[in-house]
């Protein structure tokens, strides 16, 4: 073979390697990915709220003693309700979060299987 058909040929050669490697890039596409890690909001101060204990009625005490008792019991109660209803408000706001995450994730894969 000549010298110019050599060349001719590794040219053809060379412009079906890029031919092919654009091809290749054309079938890759990008996806998307979910752009932020899921996470709660969580107050560690309210986790760590308690609620407390009934107080303790001894033996040998008063009405008023026992008056007193019940409004102390009865404060507490009301404590330990607000301390239940904003637990169960970050729960809720925490799954909210799970489940919108979650969706974000199934159209991904529902666009990413289209392809």
């Amino acid at each position: 073979m000549s010298a110019g058909g050599e060349g001719r040929l590794r040219r053809g050669a060379g412009a079906a390697a890029v031919v092919a490697a654009l091809g290749l890039l054309q079938a890759c596409s990008t996806v998307p990915v979910a752009v932020k890690p899921v996470g709660c909001k969580v107050d560690d101060a309210t986790l760590a709220l308690r609620c407390e204990a009934p107080q303790p009625v001894a033996d040998g005490i008063t009405y008023g003693d026992v008056l007193s008792i019940g409004r102390l019991d009865r404060k507490a109660l009301l404590q330990c309700q607000q301390h239940l209803l904003a637990a169960l408000a970050m729960l809720g706001e925490c799954r909210s979060t799970v489940e919108a995450y979650g969706k974000e994730i199934d159209k991904i894969n529902q666009a990413t299987a289209q392809r």
